[in-house]
């Protein structure tokens, strides 16, 4: 019936979609939003979820579509857009490392570090740059939210790390907020954020009307892999 109804341009069906909370605080509402507009017939349910939970999702068949990082292509993922977002170290505009010109992760040691769970990628990246750097581990305040750790860091006292996205601003506005580039002896890691889907499954009108939409939409944002 989808696909018939798709030959008229009146496209139907429902999408699940998995994300990632960073790109859900960020575009994913704008994208959301704009699909929407486009494709009113097409009923999409939203899930917010871990990197590797996302992955999962999208494996076991509970998510058409997915959004994450660090996610290579293999036998049943394939990735169709990828972004480059490099991990920044982010404060408000009133804590002292805001108008610091270079910052490594040994600055960053001084102050209330606010970290995501040790299941995201950006996680593992900080405890191996730590421990290569033979640097105590902060004191931190630690939660799977990514809105909630942006809050903390506007509230002026914790250092939080986050991929930086292209173009679109995210719900809290950036010039509350400065992003200093990673220097020195810490790396600046590029978390690698994509779009999955798994390869095995057909794609309906709905799904080819999504990815086609999506990886305009993400184009616009940065340029693609």
């Amino acid at each position: 019936v989808n696909r018939i109804s798709a030959l008229s341009g009146n496209y139907t069906g429902t999408l699940r979609i998995a994300t990632v909370d960073s790109f859900a605080n960020h575009a994913f509402a704008d994208l959301l939003s704009g699909f929407s507009r486009e494709y009113p017939g097409i009923r999409v349910i939203a899930s917010v979820a871990a990197a590797q939970e996302v992955a999962r999702k999208v494996r076991s068949g509970d998510a058409d579509i997915g959004f994450t990082f660090g996610i290579a292509d293999e036998d049943i993922l394939a990735r169709l857009f990828t972004l480059h977002c490099p991990t920044r170290i982010v404060v408000s505009r009133d804590h002292p490392l805001a108008d610091r010109g270079k910052i490594d992760f040994e600055d960053c040691l001084d102050y209330s570090v606010a970290l995501l769970s040790p299941s995201t990628n950006i996680r593992q990246e900080l405890e191996t740059v730590s421990t290569r750097a033979g640097a105590r581990w902060p004191r931190c305040i630690e939660t799977n939210s990514f809105s909630l750790l942006q809050r903390l860091a506007l509230g002026g006292q914790f250092v939080i790390f986050q991929p930086e996205y292209p173009g679109a601003s995210g719900t809290i506005p950036t010039d509350r907020l400065v992003f200093h580039a990673v220097e020195a002896r810490l790396p600046a890691p590029t978390e690698e954020f994509a779009m999955i889907v798994d390869r095995r499954v057909h794609q309906s009108a709905a799904r080819t009307c999504f990815v086609d939409y999506a990886k305009a939409f993400l184009a616009d944002l940065g340029t693609p892999s």
